[in-house]
């Protein structure tokens, strides 16, 4: 028997006049966000994925890496001989390692969907807490348009992370480009950092998400997780009193919802001088892994809860499970699932999170073209990827994404690793089969002619993202040195640091800027951050051909 059934016809009926209320402020939600100015750079119609009016109006075709491709051969050297250097010393130089692929089969582990970080949720929210977020959130609802009101646009970079979420906002058409990180609230700061939100949520018992923790409701978590996984309209939560289940889905957009409502109100209640009695225009850029910027499916789902969210941000009222519902089937949300140009519509874009973390050293004095190697170590993933950065023209920055991989390797999945009977050594073997697999692959097919390959040249790696300083992850990374040096004979690899940029503002100061270099980058317009060519763009190249020394020797029987 179904709630539903137990109903008093008075009371369906009562409900049924909600629900047509909720259809009719859904669908003016909608009409308002469509009917907002495009942003200078949506007007000149130009694109990071393709550069200026050349967009793919088809999804890109999903990534063929080294690891889901065994039957292609490629000359890396064993893997299982280098984990003994690793294990030895990062000192160490490696020895004795062959040429040829790795015969015994190999595995890759895969997280719980489920999985949750070792960092408690909160439990509480003091009565000031809950009273300050209840004011950011009021006022962060849109106000009505004005023609009279000038527009500002402003863009949020919102690093959605599977343990934190980061923000910072930028007003990229205002003097001096006023940029700003947004403190976490109070209640949900991880490890107490200023930045940090902690990527969980609440549902009460009628379906109604909470961003704090109240009696009786549910703690939501492994929220990024849940949309990666298989199936994002999965039921998490069926309770019978609610009528209605909860999907990763659900949960992911009504967090997202809470985090963009809450920035927008953070900003106007305490950054009232930069609008000036002006009308605001929001545009939100998500960040995804480059393993995942080639898989339809992925990014139709980033693409489609980030939409979803933006509206749900603007709808007055609770948020429910029956609002996530009613909005993640929108038709309009649907199409900005499908299309990169209909999401733009509703503000939206889904990015590769590599390009986000170079566009600071891109647009910094340190820039040099050539190809690198970013390693972000986060709380659950080990995201690996290569990338090409160059110019499309004399203003445009490229981002040639050649080889990505993205595995839940990070610091806190290795105790879920070990919690699963494996090991330490067994986890450093998957952490540099992944990391090796990319920069081989990226050496043999992607780019073999690089100049980092040369006698004397290095390899320039980016260590970034919360686990950078895991001294495990680091080790590993550090370890490529000695290998490069003996099967590539070029002059090894080198770590960089990612630039701190000078004209951020951040409310309350911080050290570690590293964690935020994701949210910086994504704060950009999407056409200031660059082209952004996916790894499906980008042919492989053939090797140097192999020269006969035999034939330039003049043998006896000429002389």
């Amino acid at each position: 028997m179904a709630l539903g059934d137990a109903l008093s016809p008075e009371m369906r009926a009562r409900m049924g006049r909600l629900r047509e209320n909720l259809l009719k402020r859904a669908q003016e939600t909608v009409d308002a966000q469509l009917s907002q100015p495009k942003a200078p750079w949506q007007a000149k119609g130009m694109s990071p994925r393709a550069g200026g009016d050349s967009r793919s109006k088809q999804a890109p075709p999903k990534l063929s890496s080294p690891a889901a491709s065994p039957s292609e051969s490629l000359p890396w050297p064993l893997f299982g001989e280098r984990r003994t250097v690793l294990n030895a010393s990062v000192q160490s130089k490696a020895k004795g390692l062959g040429t040829e692929p790795q015969e015994a089969p190999f595995r890759y582990w895969d997280l719980p969907p489920e999985a949750a970080v070792r960092e408690p949720a909160p439990t509480t929210i003091t009565a000031e807490d809950r009273d300050s977020f209840t004011r950011f959130l009021l006022a962060g609802l849109p106000a009505s348009r004005s023609e009279a009101k000038e527009d500002i646009f402003a863009t949020i970079g919102l690093d959605f992370g599977t343990s934190t979420t980061k923000l910072i906002v930028r007003f990229p058409y205002e003097p001096g480009t006023p940029t700003i990180a947004i403190p976490a609230p109070a209640h949900c700061r991880s490890m107490g950092h200023p930045y940090l939100w902690q990527t969980v949520l609440w549902v009460s018992e009628t379906g109604e998400f909470s961003p704090w923790p109240s009696e009786n409701a549910r703690l939501l978590h492994a929220l990024k997780q849940g949309i990666m996984g298989r199936d994002a309209d999965a039921a998490i939560v069926s309770d019978p009193k609610s009528q209605m289940p909860v999907t990763r889905a659900d949960a992911a957009t009504a967090f997202l919802a809470f985090v963009v409502r809450y920035t927008r109100g953070w900003l106007l209640a305490n950054r009232p001088q930069i609008f000036r009695n002006r009308q605001p225009v929001w545009f939100l850029n998500v960040g995804m892994p480059v393993a995942n910027f080639d898989d339809a499916r992925l990014v139709s789902i980033y693409r489609r809860t980030a939409a979803a969210a933006v509206l749900i941000a603007n709808l007055e009222g609770a948020i429910t499970t029956e609002t996530t519902s009613l909005f993640l089937k929108d038709p309009h949300v649907l199409a900005a699932m499908r299309s990169a140009d209909e999401a733009e519509k509703l503000g939206v874009a889904a990015l590769p999170e590599t390009a986000a973390e170079a566009a600071g050293f891109a647009k910094s004095t340190n820039r040099a073209p050539g190809l690198y190697l970013m390693v972000d170590v986060g709380a659950m993933t080990f995201d690996v990827c290569t990338f090409r950065l160059g110019q499309a023209d004399s203003a445009t920055d490229r981002y040639g994404l050649l080889a990505a991989q993205v595995r839940p390797l990070g610091v806190e999945a290795y105790h879920w690793f070990l919690g699963d009977g494996k090991t330490q050594s067994d986890f450093a073997a998957q952490c540099d089969r992944c990391l090796c697999e990319v920069v081989w692959r990226t050496r043999i097919k992607r780019d073999p002619h690089a100049e980092c390959w040369q006698a004397e040249n290095d390899l320039p790696i980016f260590l970034a993202g919360g686990g950078a300083q895991n001294k495990l992850h680091r080790r590993i990374v550090e370890a490529l040195d000695p290998w490069l040096r003996q099967h590539s004979q070029n002059g090894g690899a080198r770590l960089l640091e990612l630039p701190i940029p000078a004209n951020i503002e951040l409310p309350i100061e911080v050290t570690d800027f590293n964690r935020l270099a994701v949210a910086w980058g994504l704060s950009y317009p999407p056409s200031e951050i660059g082209e952004i060519v996916p790894p499906s763009a980008v042919e492989d190249k053939a090797p140097p051909p192999v020269l006969d020394w035999t034939k330039r020797f003049t043998g006896k029987e000429v002389v």
